[in-house]
């Protein structure tokens, strides 16, 4: 019969896993688990459950963190588009333009009173943009 419960060392178990980066030797070491155990304890639902939550919760704080990054990121590499080394400027603009094609259809378009879509990017930026698409353009058969 399957336990509905977890115990305390299960939970300390699990949080130990995260804590060591996945190791379950180490896990299975400092908690003195045999291996057998530690299989029948992650076929046992009540596990398998606080381990699927554990990720879920870790998955969801790293989403957010990176959420809170997001903008400096954005607005460094749009900075990065204006860099004097070719290669990198390079780059920076098909970044620009791979995470713009990856949420162009998540945010719906903000327009200005004239109806027109508003873009952040300077006419510099853009520039280099049309400048890195027409040189990829040109290089492909």
């Amino acid at each position: 019969m399957e336990p509905n419960i977890i115990t305390n060392r299960q939970l300390q178990a699990i949080d130990e896993l995260f804590a060591s980066g996945g190791n379950e030797n180490a896990v299975l070491q400092k908690f003195s688990i045999s291996l057998s155990k530690w299989k029948r304890w992650r076929s046992q639902q009540p596990f398998s459950r606080a381990l699927e939550a554990k990720m879920k919760t870790l998955n969801q704080n790293g989403q957010m963190l990176l959420l809170q990054h997001s903008s400096w990121a954005s607005a460094r590499l749009l900075e990065l588009c204006n860099s004097e080394k070719e290669e990198v400027s390079r780059k920076a603009c098909l970044n620009v333009l791979q995470l713009n094609s990856e949420t162009v259809e998540k945010i719906p378009p903000q327009q200005d009173d004239a109806g027109d879509t508003k873009t952040n990017l300077t006419d510099e930026q853009a520039a280099k943009i049309l400048a890195v698409l027409s040189e990829d353009m040109s290089s492909q058969p």
